[in-house]
């Protein structure tokens, strides 16, 4: 990195030393491998300091520093402002705000138009589908504004029911797979999203968790009976087990597939 003076010199700091000590400074305190801006801003936190600390104080004069920042290459100008031109440059910048705060307001008041209209012509359009109920409709805008703009609308759910169920059972397949007990899994589970889905294609989550854990408590009995004396079968030993579909968890336990359509037959 490389220090350069624009608009001043020697003269104007503490003494011969400081030219050295003030770029030793910079080097030490500024990272070079930022961009742009944050080097600006690091510099910037640096000014009071700077100031203070290497430049000869001037009775009646503000002192600031400006930088400009071009690659390897940092260029510092001394401005030297009276009383009276640092009160009008402060009362400029006050104006300056003013404006900006302004346009960011009519910008705000703009794009809260732009969404509300959008709103509506979404509400018009789910109501115009005679499968969507008013519920779905209030259900999605409380899921939507927790999840996000991508949370698929109702007309896309029913559009393509199989799909969205499937991404239903990945998304608490997932949510099983890393909580450690049954509390923390409801309340991961117990929301807005899973509350939507019940509603809009009759899916409730904790039906799904009871036979999840139907299918997996199965399957360990079934272990259990396979080490059982090879010379009792199920008859001769009363076993009489009820039988789970293969299919009816085995988005869980396996590969995450199918699982929706067991769940739609019930």
């Amino acid at each position: 990195m490389n220090v350069h003076f624009s608009n001043f010199d020697v003269s104007d700091l503490v003494s011969k030393g400081a030219k050295a000590r003030l770029k030793k400074f910079l080097k030490n305190e500024i990272n070079s491998d930022d961009d742009t801006k944050l080097i600006k801003n690091q510099l910037n936190d640096c000014t009071n300091h700077l100031i203070s600390k290497f430049f000869k104080k001037e009775e009646g004069f503000n002192f600031d520093i400006k930088y400009l920042v071009k690659g390897q290459d940092i260029f510092l100008s001394l401005e030297k402002l009276t009383n009276q031109e640092l009160e009008k440059n402060e009362k400029r910048q006050k104006l300056k705000d003013k404006i900006k705060s302004e346009k960011n307001k009519r910008f705000e008041l703009r794009n809260r138009k732009l969404f509300m209209k959008s709103e509506k012509n979404n509400t018009k359009l789910l109501s115009s589908d005679n499968r969507v109920t008013q519920n779905m409709i209030k259900s999605y805008n409380i899921a939507k504004s927790k999840f996000g703009n991508e949370l698929p609308n109702p007309i896309e759910i029913l559009d393509n029911k199989d799909l969205h169920i499937k991404k239903f059972v990945e998304y608490i397949s997932t949510v099983m797979k890393n909580t450690k007990t049954d509390k923390e899994l409801h309340l991961i589970l117990d929301n807005e999203y899973s509350s939507y889905m019940a509603i809009v294609t009759g899916i409730d989550y904790k039906k799904l968790l009871q036979m999840f854990k139907a299918k997996i408590e199965s399957e360990k009995a079934d272990d259990n009976f396979e080490n059982l004396d090879h010379h009792c079968d199920d008859e001769n030993c009363g076993h009489n087990k009820e039988v789970i579909p293969d299919n009816l968890t085995k988005e869980m336990v396996d590969s995450d597939e199918n699982i929706e359509e067991e769940i739609n037959s019930d």
